[in-house]
């Protein structure tokens, strides 16, 4: 008689398990997030993993740990004193190896006070690469390099929930990181890049109109400085903020075009020599580390040609308001932005920072938001590996990750749309 309410209750208890491990409360530590703290979690294995590969490079300094750098360490901050050197007498697309050449006029025109600060030779590119090692020039690198850091962390740290030694501790993983090596290693404008779109971020809800103004105004300038961050102008179009995306693109235009004006020489023609340049950089450099037709696992890569990358990160970036949770919709926008081109580098995955950090902001951990960050460290971490050749290593498990997680969030998100505009055109037939 007593057999029935015993079995009822095993089933029950069944269901209760299954329902606490889709929800992350399951009395498994792994899958609990009050058992196993996330954020803790994130920083221990980061800066574990910072800490055993400083110690094998420095056994080994020219051993496989020194791929964490690009060139093996002997190119360091060169894409800034190129920047720098390429800006000396206003004239960046006639002269020299023009495929490097692919930048808007504003990013030489904010690096060429540095030019002033070393005798830069354009007939001796060699200059470029001695001026790292005089004082004027190397000061001039670091606080320039210092500055974009500084840009980055403070937003990102106003962004951050949880105690004071979380944030701390987040912040240094972060720092410690594969992506921020490799960016210390190039001094890239995409790290200031990086620190305009967080503030563009934090500004969309601000009450300041000025403030909102502001952040408008970096996303224009992020935009004139790297093509790419357009892509985060996606979240006015999701928030119907029609008139503030038609402010931005005013300001992308000025911010493009008038500093056309500051070069040497005839507009028109400087116009043609930067298309020129910009024609021979997608030539050169169409096979970056990271991209949707980039090297995946055992050196397959998909055949998508680059107008169809374009394409499919156009149509992720807006089918990304689908998405429940904020972290995901700037995942969704972030993968697009770093995939959407093959001339794309490791450096461009500071993007992803500001989407983990708000997943890391959540108090509720369910197992999938593990398998997420698990993602994210698979990124993050420093340690160099490659095993059968170069079929499995970083760059190939890398973008593996971000091609994966593109596709599946960007195929969530339309068949979200899909079977929201069938039950709209359901309840129209209905009426």
């Amino acid at each position: 008689m007593n057999e029935k309410p015993e079995t009822d209750n095993r089933i029950q208890k069944r269901k209760r398990t299954r329902l606490d491990i889709r929800s992350g409360s399951a009395k498994n530590p792994l899958l609990a997030g009050r058992a196993l703290n996330h954020r803790i979690v994130f920083s221990a294995v980061i800066i574990a993993g910072f800490f055993i590969w400083a110690a094998v490079l420095i056994q080994k300094p020219h051993g496989l740990q020194n791929r964490a750098f690009y060139s093996n360490s002997e190119d360091w901050f060169m894409d800034f004193y190129n920047t720098v050197y390429y800006s000396v007498g206003k004239t960046p697309y006639t002269w020299g190896w023009l495929p490097a050449r692919n930048y808007l006029p504003i990013a030489y025109m904010l690096v060429y006070p540095f030019s002033f600060l070393y005798p830069y030779d354009i007939s001796d590119w060699g200059t470029a690469g001695t001026s790292r090692y005089s004082q004027l020039p190397a000061i001039g690198g670091f606080m320039f390099m210092l500055f974009s850091i500084l840009l980055v962390l403070i937003p990102l740290k106003r962004l951050m929930k949880g105690r004071e030694s979380e944030k701390i501790g987040i912040l240094a993983a972060l720092l410690m990181s594969s992506v921020m090596l490799f960016n210390y290693d190039r001094a890239n404008q995409i790290v200031m890049v990086m620190g305009l779109l967080l503030i563009y971020y934090i500004s969309l809800d601000s009450d300041s109109l000025l403030f909102r103004q502001f952040g408008l105004f970096c996303l224009s300038l992020a935009t004139a400085l790297k093509i790419f961050p357009a892509f985060f102008g996606v979240l006015l179009f999701q928030k119907k903020r029609y008139r503030d995306m038609i402010t931005a693109v005013i300001y992308t235009v000025l911010l493009a075009v008038l500093p056309f004006f500051w070069l040497n020489g005839g507009f028109t023609e400087n116009i043609h020599a930067y298309l020129n340049a910009l024609n021979e950089h997608a030539q050169v450099y169409a096979n970056g580390s990271i991209g949707l037709s980039a090297d995946l696992l055992f050196g397959k890569h998909l055949p998508i040609p680059e107008l169809v990358s374009y394409l499919l990160a156009i149509v992720s970036a807006l089918l990304s308001c689908m998405q429940e949770e904020e972290w995901k919709r700037l995942l969704q926008i972030s993968l697009a932005f770093m995939l959407c081109s093959g001339q794309q580098n490791f450096y461009c995955m500071i993007v992803i920072f500001l989407p983990l950090v708000l997943l890391l902001n959540k108090e509720e951990f369910t197992l999938f938001d593990w398998v997420y960050l698990l993602g994210f460290i698979g990124i993050l971490l420093p340690a160099q590996y490659h095993f059968f050749g170069e079929a499995i290593s970083n760059e190939t498990v890398i973008n593996t990750i971000c091609v994966l997680g593109f596709f599946y969030l960007t195929g969530k998100s339309l068949v979200k749309s899909i079977l929201l505009l069938r039950s709209k055109a359901g309840a129209v037939s209905r009426c």
